[in-house]
C-alpha cells in the first residue's frame, strides 16, 4: 500500500523527470532564501546600529548619574526618596481602584 506522497514511477524516463523537476524546486528555493537573506540584511544593519547606540547611550547615562551622585549626594538621595515615594502612591491607588471594580 502506497501512502499519497509515493509515486508509482512506470519508466526510468518518469524517474529521471523527477529528479530533474526536485531539482528545480530546490534551486527554487535556494534562490528565494538568498532573496529573503538578501532583504533581511539592511534591517539587520539598523538593529545593529540601534543596539549600539543604546550601549553608548546607557552607558554615557551611568556615567552621568555616577558623576551627579559623587556631587549632590544629599539631593540624588531625597529625589531617590521622592521617586520611590511617588511610585508607592501610585500603586497603592491602582491596588484601591482594583478592588472596586
Amino acid at each position: 500500500m502506497q501512502t499519497p506522497d509515493q509515486t508509482d514511477y512506470k519508466s526510468p524516463e518518469q524517474i529521471a523527470e523527477a529528479t530533474r523537476q526536485a531539482v528545480r524546486d530546490v534551486d527554487g528555493a535556494d534562490a528565494y532564501t538568498s532573496g529573503v537573506e538578501h532583504e533581511a540584511r539592511p534591517a539587520r544593519r539598523r538593529a545593529r546600529t540601534m543596539m549600539d547606540d543604546l550601549k553608548r547611550t546607557g552607558q554615557r547615562l551611568r556615567e552621568q548619574g555616577g558623576h551627579y551622585v559623587a556631587d549632590q549626594p544629599v539631593r540624588s538621595m531625597v529625589m531617590a526618596a521622592a521617586g520611590g515615594a511617588a511610585l508607592t502612591t501610585l500603586m497603592l491607588a491602582a491596588l484601591r481602584g482594583h478592588g472596586r471594580h
